[in-house]
């Protein structure tokens, strides 16, 4: 190969063409930059865009030139090429000793101009195209190889590359097809397909490369029209929604100078009438709504409201508009018109009263019986998210007590007035026997006595009033705050779940209810009146300022001793709700270890273990009661020795002063309210000191921060590729490293094995994949994009995982495959078939509606292990991750699964012990120790005397 070849030396950002179907370009030092551009007759028509790098090793082949787009390399500093005349890699070609080296330059330009084009937008679903086979395709369906580059012929119907009409296939030459991209079928068509190496002695791979180029460039043609056409319409509709918005903002100025409402709301932009609609709902909530990624709207949204709220990280409720439902209190709502399925939004307007807002018109409607049968019989609700800066106990009370202003007045309104019509009947008692009744007036005595009626139906309804009130607040408070603590344990990083057992996590957050029912009685029958009953010593002090002043005082003694008891028992009502939910948690883990114990004979020490944290626990639990038991002694005595200091005090008094009875007697009502009230809250201090240690329990739960921050940003739709790049890791500062400058690559489609001995870091390596823990020095990529900054739940949600213990939770089959994901039934039994399940579920009475038990004594090992599988791949996810996934399947089932993940275009990460299922992995990584000592493929590491060698023999022993 030396017969017109020469070097070519580049300069940095110097450019090359690639218009020349007889040249080829081998890159011997630096790098080659791709890039497209579309042109008319006139010069450019589009901006410049980047499509791929061609690195040291590797081969640029030229292209004809056509009238529409132009391709061109720039060099990076320091690039020299080698320029060949392609006549003279023919001839290389027939060489065997030359053929290897030149499949590998084809395949790698076929892989790189191919992934430029379908990268962004790979097919969901096809069918594996074998080699050396015929596949016939029904309408629609597509193929694609599941490794390297496959040469395909249309032996029959019609085809396109990619899912471009202009770029259908002919059926005279073979067209070259990469991994990454595919067929689609137009109608009923055959193909087959032959590998690079056996075609390269074909004398029409060269037609076929040409024909490749002209397929390409017709199809980067037809994108470059679709982006065009696209942004055409985002332009126009951008326009639209300034000039609609321009008018709302008009009529918003109006409406100040009106006071009426405006009439337009933010206009829906189109096909985003459930966005707008959510939006207005949201707005009247507090909510923040978050338009999801296109795909989770569109592509897998079949319930686009479920997007929306993960987006929205807000949760929704599906509720039925019965009767005369606008005629209640129930919060904003989403509805939908019957007609079309049309999102509408329902906003409370005063009392018992709602609009109906179409956010495509912006028009608001008064909603009656007319408009209520416009609608369907269901409508969801939204619940506020909470907020990640509330990270104390107070914030999270102020987070549930949000839109309960009204309702908080009214209940201080209404106790304040109970409080002071208490202070009529002492009075009234006063008035009658000092004065009407030694005079026998007995019209004033019924006069006063339909006084004393009027105040009592007056303070009933009151209270009345006061304890609805205090119903809306606790029912709202309770639901809001309960609701939101459990949205932030599933929010928490992974690592605060390991210093905490389930049992203890369920107690804290239960205790919320626990707190509930404690104050729901205690406000309204104690606190409240026991702060409003102060109202009597004001009258105390107007009957008699010395009685007063001893009244004062004991009503100051009783609540220093109340606060000081309060505190005490605060203090072991505290350790006894830190222990509780610790032994909540040891006996369901020593329940579920029964047998475990039996085996080992270790029933004894479980019990000891139990009995000590229960002795401790109960230890102060009996404090606690020692203290509730003397403030009930104290509630029984003050009241005696304070009405002694009173009778004292008159006896001792030196000026003569007389007391009449019915001042005394109403002196006496007044203050033994007020005492009575004040004892009320003694006797049940135990139960806010109880309440104090509930809150307390809280405080780890709301402190820590949430595995997402909210700067993360959304990674939009990842197509696969994956990277580690020189990762060290350890649990803790002071614990040895589990991983160290550990390096691995994955390309969209491939499939990557990571095998090693046990305690290698195979399994520490997914966790990191998975965000579950952060590295110390290195990053894990998506698709280029640093882990670190992206949203966990949404690169989450894009990855099927099988993780070495897991286990299917209780609950239907199809719920357990399902999952949260917007999937069908049908998608449950074609993900059930993939992983050869569907017979299997048939067989069952129940089919895929058969319930499992937390037991799964049903299912065997390798069942449930499927299960799990079909979980995995139900969302036909981009990424799959395996961690020793397939070890309890048997060789036949293995190669169902096997077979079914070719037909999946994922990136495949899979932790491996039985090595003989990743004999047909892209790449294999050796972990030993935490580093990766070998890597390559199957038949590479096997020829080499290494790890995988040694794991592989000590196998087949």
């Amino acid at each position: 190969m030396h017969g017109h070849e020469h070097n070519l030396m580049l300069k940095g950002n110097q450019p090359l063409s690639l218009h020349g179907e007889d040249t080829v370009w081998l890159v011997k030092s630096g790098n080659i930059d791709v890039f497209m551009q579309s042109v008319q007759a006139s010069g450019p028509a589009s901006p410049i865009q980047r499509m791929f790098r061609v690195g040291v090793g590797e081969a640029l082949f030229g292209i004809a030139r056509t009238p529409q787009l132009t391709l061109f390399g720039r060099a990076t500093p320091g690039t020299e090429l080698l320029v060949l005349p392609l006549a003279q890699l023919r001839d290389a070609a027939n060489q065997p000793a030359r053929q290897h080296e030149i499949c590998g330059w084809l395949d790698r330009w076929v892989e790189q101009l191919s992934a430029s084009l379908t990268a962004n937008a790979p097919v969901q679903h096809s069918r594996a195209l074998p080699a050396e086979a015929v596949l016939a395709l029904e309408d629609q369906q597509s193929a694609r190889p599941v490794n390297g580059v496959l040469w395909t012929q249309l032996i029959a119907g019609e085809a396109c590359f990619a899912g471009f009409r202009s770029a259908r296939l002919a059926s005279g030459l073979p067209l070259p097809l990469a991994s990454g991209a595919w067929i689609q079928s137009l109608g009923t068509s055959q193909l087959s397909a032959v590998a690079t190496a056996r075609y390269i002695r074909d004398v029409r791979v060269w037609g076929s490369l040409d024909l490749f180029h002209q397929t390409m460039l017709a199809a980067l043609h037809e994108q470059l029209e679709q982006r065009e056409a696209a942004e055409r319409v985002r332009l126009h509709q951008s326009a639209e929604l300034n000039h609609q918005t321009m008018a709302l903002s008009l009529q918003r100025i109006a409406a100040v100078l009106s006071r009426t409402p405006p009439q337009l709301a933010q206009p829906a932009e189109p096909g985003e009438q459930l966005v707008s609609a959510c939006r207005a709902v949201g707005g009247a909530a507090g909510i923040a709504i978050q338009v999801p990624h296109g795909r989770q709207l569109g592509a897998a949204g079949r319930d686009p409201l479920v997007a929306i709220a993960r987006a929205s990280r807000m949760h929704t409720r599906r509720v039925a508009l019965r009767g005369r439902w606008w005629n209640q209190d129930n919060g904003p709502l989403l509805g939908f018109l019957a007609e079309g399925h049309h999102a509408v939004a329902l906003l409370p307007r005063g009392v018992g009263q709602y609009d109906l807002l179409d956010p495509t018109s912006g028009q608001r409607q008064r909603v009656n019986p007319a408009i209520t049968a416009q609608l369907e019989p269901f409508g969801h609700t939204l619940y506020r998210p909470l907020p990640d800066h509330v990270q104390t106990v107070g914030g999270l009370l102020r987070f549930g007590f949000a839109g309960s202003t009204r309702d908080l007045a009214a209940l201080l309104l209404a106790g304040a007035v109970v409080g002071l019509l208490n202070i009529v009947p002492p009075m009234v008692l006063q008035v009658m026997i000092d004065t009407l009744l030694p005079r026998g007036e007995r019209e004033e005595v019924l006069l006063l006595s339909g006084i004393l009626f009027v105040v009592a139906i007056a303070a009933a309804l009151f209270q009345v009033m006061r304890n609805l009130a205090a119903a809306r607040i606790e029912t709202r408070v309770s639901s809001t705050v309960q609701r939101a603590l459990w949205e932030r344990l599933l929010q928490l990083p992974v690592p605060f779940f390991r210093q905490r057992s389930a049992g203890g996590l369920a107690a804290r957050v239960m205790g919320v209810e626990t707190i509930r029912h404690f104050l729901s009685s205690l406000t309204i029958p104690v606190l409240l009146p026991a702060v409003f009953s102060l109202f009597n010593l004001l009258l105390l002090f107007f009957y008699d300022r010395g009685l007063a002043m001893l009244a004062l005082a004991c009503t100051i003694l009783t609540v220093a001793v109340t606060l000081v008891a309060g505190v005490l028992a605060f203090r072991h009502e505290q350790i006894v709700q830190e222990r509780l939910p610790n032994i909540s948690g040891l006996v369901l883990q020593l329940i579920q270890s029964i047998p475990k114990l039996r085996i080992a004979g270790a029933e004894a020490r479980a019990f000891a273990v139990w009995a000590s944290a229960f002795a401790a626990l109960q230890q102060a639990v009996r404090k606690v009661r020692r203290i509730t038991c003397a403030l009930v002694v104290w509630s029984t005595v003050l009241p005696l020795l304070c009405t002694m200091a009173i009778f004292s005090m008159l006896a001792l008094r030196g000026d003569g002063q007389s007391y009449a009875t019915g001042t005394f007697l109403a002196f006496s009502a007044a203050f033994n309210t007020m005492l009575g009230a004040l004892l009320a809250v003694s006797i049940n201090f135990y139960k806010l000191a109880r309440v104090g240690a509930l809150f307390a329990q809280q405080q780890p739960l709301v402190a820590t921060r949430p595995e997402i921050a909210p700067t993360r940003r959304d990674p939009g739709e990842l197509m696969g590729a994956i990277e580690f790049s020189r990762v060290t890791f350890r649990y803790q500062p002071d614990c040895p490293t589990i991983l160290h400058d550990v390096s691995i690559t994955a390309r969209p489609g491939q499939f990557v094995a990571i095998v090693g001995p046990s305690g290698s870091g195979k399994s520490t390596l997914l966790r990191l994949l998975l965000g579950f823990d952060a590295p110390q020095t290195g990053a894990v990529y998506y698709d280029q994009q640093n882990l670190a900054d992206l949203d966990l739940t949404v690169v989450r949600r894009q990855i099927g995982v099988v993780l070495q213990h897991d286990a299917p939770m209780p609950g239907s089959l199809l719920e357990t495959i399902v999952g949260l994901s917007l999937t069908t039934l049908e998608d449950a039994w074609a993900a059930a078939a993939a992983v050869g399940l569907d017979d299997d579920i048939r067989a069952l009475p129940q089919g895929m509606h058969t319930m499992m038990t937390e037991a799964n004594s049903a299912f065997s090992g390798g069942q449930q292990q499927r299960l799990l599988l079909a979980r995995a791949i139900v969302a036909k996810p981009r990424m799959l991750v395996f961690d020793e996934a397939t070890s309890a399947l048997d060789n036949r089932t293995q190669e169902v699964v096997t077979r079914s993940m070719e037909q999946l275009y994922a990136t495949r990460i899979v932790i491996a012990h039985r090595l003989s299922t990743i004999m047909q992995a892209d790449q294999i990584y050796v972990l030993v120790g935490g580093q990766v000592v070998q890597q390559g493929t199957y038949a590479e590491l096997m020829r080499e005397d290494g790890t995988f060698k040694q794991l592989v023999i000590r196998q087949q022993l």
